[in-house]
């Protein structure tokens, strides 16, 4: 006899919730809670099993790591669009990976890649129970960490050029690129609103010892300052 109170995919036992539509806590398949008992939410797009990895309250698109298809978290997972002719990406690291940096264990939640004038760069969520979302992002070779800080600058560094400087929390940044990005692929769990061949601005710069980061996207802009991290492709494992 089946629990009702248990994962169709990997038979755990699920804790009692106050939601209808819940991700599994051991194999992070997502599930809804219906007639007394659970049972997964399929893809729109191929009917797997949906997985969500990171925080369901915070998702507002779910990539379907099989078939590409994205869905709306927040509207019963509508179907918006698809991706196809997807390559792999140049990195041993994948959605669903997990790892230790400084004594913190975070999963890797989503990985979105951008283009620009014939170069790409990865963009990895990392999500950790305890300390939240970072920015995993791959660039010219290098790993940088990045968290979102949410101080307003006192400059518009969009009106500056490369090899200006600003400043940002009492340190003096040097504008290392400005790009005019596309988003060519995204899978995982999203955290922010995005489109297909969507378009914004991308700032990098760096300090002596810091990098920052800025994307200008459908009028918002979100700013994260960090540091290169070495060995990271070596952390992280299923």
């Amino acid at each position: 006899m089946s629990n009702k109170n248990s994962c169709p995919q990997c038979k755990a036992n699920i804790e009692n919730s106050f939601t209808s539509v819940q991700n599994c806590n051991y194999c992070h398949t997502l599930l809804v809670h219906a007639n007394g008992e659970f049972s997964s939410i399929k893809c729109k797009g191929c009917s797997a099993p949906l997985k969500l990895e990171g925080e369901l309250s915070q998702s507002k698109v779910l990539v379907c790591g099989y078939c590409h298809t994205a869905m709306e978290s927040e509207h019963e997972f509508k179907v918006l669009y698809s991706f196809s002719n997807i390559q792999k990406p140049n990195s041993s690291l994948e959605v669903g990976m997990r790892g230790t940096i400084e004594e913190i264990e975070f999963t890797i939640v989503s990985l979105i890649v951008y283009k620009s004038r014939g170069t790409e760069w990865l963009e990895f969520m990392l999500y950790s129970k305890t300390d939240g979302y970072l920015k995993l992002l791959k660039k010219d070779e290098k790993y940088l960490l990045l968290k979102k800080f949410d101080k307003v600058l006192n400059e518009n560094i969009w009106l500056l050029k490369k090899d200006d400087g600003f400043e940002v929390e009492n340190k003096s940044f040097t504008i290392e690129s400005f790009a005019f990005s596309e988003l060519f692929y995204a899978v995982g769990n999203i955290e922010s609103k995005i489109n297909k061949n969507q378009r914004n601005k991308q700032c990098f710069a760096r300090s002596s010892e810091l990098w920052f980061h800025s994307v200008y996207a459908q009028e918002h802009i979100d700013y994260y300052l960090g540091s290169e991290i070495k060995g990271v492709e070596e952390l992280f494992r299923f």
